[in-house]
């Protein structure tokens, strides 16, 4: 029988990690790669989607070289990210911007859309108003 792996990608918030596991011996190999928020005005905090991306590859192909993996093992893949963090992307798929969940640049626009009507946005959405979901 053919090795089988699967794997989780994790973005978080000092960085990226790859967790892949064999699927029959249930052993596990881990990779980790660093990186760093970038603060930005009004209090917003941006996600440098290159880095992280690249970061992430690096990540995977270092565990799945520890486990000896090749890509065709791979039975599934999971991702996990940044708790609710915001990507806009444009009609082609291309990120116009990014933000963590620390990002709190729409606080004024929170602020003023409570004070008018939450409780209808909370009925369609299930969200109140917070600078911290800002789509």
């Amino acid at each position: 029988m053919q090795p089988a792996y699967v794997l989780a990608l994790d973005a978080g918030g000092r960085g990226g990690r790859c967790l892949i596991a064999d699927a029959e011996s249930g052993r596990l190999f881990r990779a980790f790669r660093p990186w760093s928020l970038k603060p930005a005005p009004g209090g917003g905090i941006d996600v440098d989607l290159p880095l992280v991306w690249e970061r992430l590859c690096e990540a995977a192909r270092e565990a799945m070289d520890a486990a000896g993996a090749r890509p065709e093992q791979v039975l599934g893949i999971a991702a996990t990210s940044i708790r609710h963090s915001t990507i806009v992307l444009d009609r082609g798929g291309t990120a116009l911007m990014s933000a963590s969940n620390r990002d709190s640049r729409a606080m004024i626009e929170a602020m003023e859309i409570g004070a008018g009507n939450a409780s209808e946005l909370y009925r369609r959405t299930g969200h109140w108003p917070g600078p911290l979901c800002a789509a």
